[in-house]
C-alpha cells in the first residue's frame, strides 16, 4: 500500500513528514517502501512492539521509534490480578498500589458495547536509538557480539 501511496501522492516531490504505523510489522513494510520508492528526506516512521528487525531499523535511522509494552510486566500483572481475585479481593483501584509495575486503573475508556470494562493499563515505553538499553534492562533483549544491534534473549528449541 505504501508504494502505491508514494507513487500516487509523493512522486512529484511532495514532502512526506511522517508515517504513523499501528505496529512494527506495518512499519517494516512502510520503511522498505520509503527506502526504495521515496526520493525526499527521511520521514519520521513509528511503530509498536519492539520487533528485532525494527530495532535494527531504529539503530540504522530508518525507523524513528517504537512503542514497547513489556510482556513480562503484562504477565506479572495478569498473575497478580488473578491471585487477588482468587483470594476474594475486588479488582479495583486499590489493587494498583500492590502491583509490581506502574499501572493505571481505567474505568472509562473500554466500552465493549454492553458496559465499560475496568482495565489495568501498564505504562508503555517509547524506544528510540537513544534509549535501547531500556529493552536490554528487561532481560528480553541483549546486544549482539558487535554491540551494534539488539537481539532476542529467547531461545528456540
Amino acid at each position: 500500500n505504501m508504494q502505491n501511496t508514494l507513487a500516487s501522492y509523493y512522486s512529484d516531490g511532495t514532502k512526506l513528514d511522517v508515517a504513523l504505523c499501528s505496529n512494527d510489522s506495518t512499519a517494516l513494510g512502510v520503511a522498505q517502501a520509503i527506502t526504495s520508492d521515496y526520493k525526499g528526506d527521511a520521514p519520521i516512521v513509528t511503530g509498536q512492539d519492539g520487533d528485532i528487525a525494527n530495532l535494527k531499523n531504529i539503530v540504522d535511522g530508518i525507523q524513528t521509534m517504537t512503542v514497547y509494552k513489556n510482556v513480562n510486566d503484562e504477565a506479572a500483572v495478569t498473575l497478580e490480578v488473578s491471585k487477588a481475585i482468587l483470594s476474594g479481593q475486588t479488582p479495583d483501584e486499590a489493587l494498583v498500589s500492590t502491583l509490581s509495575v506502574e499501572a493505571i486503573y481505567d474505568t472509562e475508556s473500554y466500552n465493549n458495547g454492553t458496559k465499560v470494562v475496568p482495565s489495568y493499563l501498564l505504562v508503555p515505553y517509547v524506544i528510540t536509538k537513544d534509549n535501547l538499553d531500556v529493552l536490554v534492562n528487561t532481560g528480553l533483549y541483549k546486544w549482539d557480539a558487535d554491540n551494534k544491534y539488539l537481539e532476542s534473549t529467547a531461545t528456540t528449541t
